[in-house]
């Protein structure tokens, strides 16, 4: 473990390292998804083992949606700071509020647009792709809350219990959460590249300046 003065290249670099890896984790878990499909179940002409039910269900919509979703915003957050800490003064990145980093972000990076594009369409509810739009409507959530809403089934003071079903179960039956999949994976796929430009240029100064 590293103690002592850390310069801000580094940070930056550690942060948009660390968010690229779980990017990465969203996307292959994504992939996996699509492949494996949106039902919940299947029809067997015998009982299943536990051993077939596990192969079967392990990359399905309902299974991977809440961790894909935290990982992903979790992404998101470090990403933003990632950027965030390299500037000269800028001291407000210990905070989890996505809506406030974004603000931080596209004020001192305008010309990151398609970063700022990419980050709008999961951050403003009114961009989301519709199925998460429809779910975060209507169950009255603020993204700034992510770190409880996706990440434990109830509010710090246990009292609202947050209804997951039918952000897990596609009640109209049309693979509209495979279809958000499909969607988020290409744009994470067109994402990706700009983060790793970035991450590269941060190498390369942190190189320079040994």
């Amino acid at each position: 473990m590293k103690t002592g003065k850390i310069d801000k290249t580094t940070k930056g670099l550690a942060f948009l390292t660390l968010g690229n890896k779980y990017l990465q984790l969203v996307k292959n878990i994504l992939e996996e998804n699509i492949k494996g499909g949106q039902r919940p179940v299947d029809s067997y002409d015998h009982t299943p083992t536990a051993e077939e039910l596990y192969k079967d269900l392990k990359w399905r919509f309902h299974q991977i949606i809440l961790p894909m979703l935290f990982n992903f915003y979790h992404e998101i957050e470090l990403t933003i700071k990632g950027f965030l800490v390299l500037l000269p003064t800028y001291n407000g990145y210990k905070n989890h509020k996505l809506t406030n980093l974004l603000k931080d972000f596209s004020d001192n990076y305008r010309q990151q647009y398609k970063i700022i594009g990419f980050l709008k369409k999961y951050i403003e509810v009114n961009r989301m792709p519709p199925y998460l739009k429809t779910w975060i409507e209507k169950h009255n959530l603020a993204i700034d809350d992510y770190y409880d809403f996706l990440k434990y089934p109830f509010d710090l003071n246990f009292e609202k219990y947050y209804d997951y079903f039918e952000l897990k179960y596609d009640s109209s039956h049309q693979n509209q959460g495979i279809d958000f999949s499909k969607s988020m994976y290409d744009d994470i796929k067109s994402f990706l590249p700009e983060i790793g430009i970035a991450i590269r240029k941060l190498a390369e100064d942190a190189r320079s300046a040994v």
